[in-house]
């Protein structure tokens, strides 16, 4: 018989009032700030506005390194306590108990995938700064007068 691991009410409720309060954070973020941005992005001559473009690319490809490393640290409690979820881990929903083989190759599979974000993003900002630094030496629009 598959041991269930029991669901923590308490800490569903919890992470889902978590989530909800950083859904409406971002949403009022967005819709207070990005009228705005693009009014400050509209004003500026091109080689702020690169900078300013690749600060933004740059944050979004490095904002997926924390959650990325949260996998990694979930994946080798998974793999060092041979079971899922690991001992002390809190569920929201009621879960069967893995151990052995298959509980390790999840959690390998956890460690992987986030080693290869990781690796995906950081790949991802090293190559945008790349493109971002050819494009500084070539202004397309320095012939052109802004239309007012």
């Amino acid at each position: 018989m598959q041991e269930i691991i029991k669901a923590d009410k308490k800490y569903r409720n919890k992470l889902f009032l978590v989530y909800i309060l950083c859904i409406t954070a971002l949403g009022l973020g967005l819709w207070l700030g990005l009228r705005p941005f693009l009014h400050y992005l509209d004003h500026l001559n091109f080689s702020p506005l690169m900078n300013v473009s690749e600060a933004c690319i740059m944050l979004f490809l490095l904002c997926i390194i924390g959650p990325s490393c949260f996998l990694i640290y979930v994946g080798r409690k998974i793999i060092i306590s041979r079971r899922m979820p690991y001992p002390g881990q809190k569920v929201i929903h009621d879960t069967k108990l893995l151990e052995g083989k298959k509980a390790v190759l999840r959690g390998r599979m956890l460690l992987y995938l986030g080693i290869a974000a990781i690796v995906i993003s950081l790949a991802g900002a090293a190559r945008s700064h790349y493109i971002f630094e050819k494009m500084r030496h070539f202004n397309p629009f320095a012939g052109m007068s802004k239309a007012v």
